[in-house]
């Protein structure tokens, strides 16, 4: 287990790799997308998966970013524009 989930449901066998919840191959985020939607995007197009360092819900938390044209803390639950964000980050 210290290897990994997907290398244990590989070692595990039986068809366990169907339960193993991964993406790009990667176990997913502690930080989950129904809490911040930006992440829903930010782990569909990250090159690595569900990864925290494509950390696009700062936004929505607590940290507005100037820089990239949002000067204000978004609102977490809505969707709208959140695409572009994830690009931008």
């Amino acid at each position: 287990m210290s290897e990994g989930v997907r290398i244990s449901a590989e070692e595990i066998g039986q068809e366990s790799e169907k339960f193993a919840m991964l993406v790009k191959g990667l176990k997913l985020a502690m930080h989950g997308p129904r809490a911040y939607s930006s992440l829903a995007a930010a782990y569909a197009t990250s090159r690595i998966g569900t990864s925290h360092w494509a950390a696009t819900h700062l936004l929505e938390m607590r940290r507005p970013m100037p820089d990239l044209g949002y000067t204000e803390i978004l609102d977490r639950f809505e969707s709208k524009g959140k695409g572009v964000m994830a690009v931008k980050m």
